[in-house]
């Protein structure tokens, strides 16, 4: 990757998150005992900065990157099991999208309707670094804090209520909080066709104490919440909990403590 001055200046905290998880996926990509991966990720990052801004991005603890790709990985592979079991028309919503690179990843078998749930700014800064040519989602500005506008946004934009719906959720919960975050899967749930998913990775509380033990002043939480909170209006017997535990790194945690799943990701069949 060249370096190149950054085309995208003064952004807030959430586009800022939005930017380092592309970063973190382009240096997974980028590494020479990983597989050629994340194509989106790698060209928004030279686009965007190059070596410059991976090394903006890459100052933290590598825990919290470690613990990124593995999720997305795992909600891919869950997202791919999905596509197969039905041969029907099937649609993708991705809920706070940020720059979500799961297209040209291929995840999403062929004529899937992919949508991403955003705010404006979000989505303007998804379609200025977007590499020409690339396949990417229908924007779709929303606020995930009023479901009811989001699903009318969505309907309106060419989602299908009939149709099997994925609806994603990845980083949500730590910011929405587990009440609001209920709200917004009972409304999903409640507009969805059978055959729909809701597919939900959040931290887990445990990952506050890992912090604090690797010196991470800099952890933006002091608490969070119960990732089952999430389907507190749902059948929440039915959730299907697929757990990531990180291979620990050099002094992150003391040589006699087991390693613990520190994020999940969670799916409710529909």
């Amino acid at each position: 990757m060249t370096s190149a001055r950054m085309p995208v200046l003064d952004l807030d905290p959430i586009e800022e998150t939005a930017l380092l998880q592309v970063v973190w996926r382009a240096v997974e990509t980028a590494s020479p005992t990983a597989e050629p991966w994340d194509p989106f990720a790698q060209a928004v990052v030279a686009q965007a900065g190059g070596a410059a801004l991976i090394a903006r991005f890459t100052t933290g603890p590598d825990l919290y990157r470690r613990l990124h790709v593995a999720a997305v990985r795992v909600a891919d592979g869950r997202l791919r099991a999905w596509g197969a079991e039905g041969e029907d028309r099937r649609q993708v919503v991705l809920l706070a999208s940020g720059l979500d690179g799961r297209m040209a990843r291929e995840v999403f078998s062929q004529g899937t309707s992919v949508f991403a749930v955003d705010r404006p700014r979000i989505l303007d800064l998804y379609r200025r670094l977007s590499p020409p040519g690339m396949a990417c989602p229908v924007p779709v500005p929303g606020n995930l804090v009023r479901p009811a506008e989001v699903l009318a946004a969505l309907r309106a934009a060419g989602w299908r209520a009939d149709r099997p719906t994925a609806f994603v959720a990845e980083g949500v919960m730590e910011f929405l909080g587990g009440a609001a975050m209920a709200r917004l899967l009972g409304e999903c749930a409640g507009a969805a066709a059978p055959g729909s998913l809701l597919l939900v990775q959040s931290l887990d509380p445990a990952l506050v104490d890992r912090a604090r033990a690797i010196g991470d002043t800099a952890f933006p939480w002091r608490r969070l919440p119960d990732p089952l909170s999430a389907f507190a209006h749902l059948p929440v017997e039915d959730v299907q909990t697929l757990s990531v535990t990180p291979q620990p790194g050099v002094g992150e945690i003391e040589a006699d403590r087991e390693p613990e799943p520190l994020t999940h990701v969670l799916a409710l069949p529909l």
